[in-house]
Formats: C-alpha cells, sequence, structure tokens
C-alpha cells in the first residue's frame, strides 16, 4: 500500500503527489464516514489535498458548523 502522507524537511505534513483520482475520492469517502460529515464540493479543490494542515482545518470548521 502507498504511503499516502510525508513529512517534509520543514516539518510539514503534506499529502504526497502520487495520489491518483480514486485514491483522492477514497480519502474524502474516509474523512465523511469517519467525522459524518459531507464536504461539499467548494472545498474540493487541489490545495486542500496538498496539505494536511489545510485538510483538517476544513474538518474542524465542518464539525464547528454542526454544533
Amino acid at each position: 500500500e502507498a504511503n499516502l502522507i510525508e513529512r517534509r524537511e520543514d516539518n510539514k505534513v503534506i499529502l504526497c503527489n502520487d495520489i491518483d483520482s480514486i485514491q483522492v475520492i477514497s480519502i474524502i469517502v474516509e474523512i465523511e464516514e469517519k467525522f459524518q460529515i459531507e464536504i461539499p464540493d467548494t472545498y474540493l479543490s487541489a490545495n486542500i489535498m496538498e496539505d494536511f494542515d489545510r485538510l483538517v482545518d476544513m474538518v474542524e470548521e465542518l464539525l464547528a458548523e454542526q454544533k
């Protein structure tokens, strides 16, 4: 299985560039199921998948909106 997350030299966690569209969809579905949220299409840009911190921020924002 491919390693989808890597840590850069500056210690920033990113999602690997080698992720294909099927893996992106799998990640999105997994997040939605795990956190019981629906990720709107407006959040699904290439930028959100490049940076793990942005992905975490998005999930936290969507969870906060549910409250």
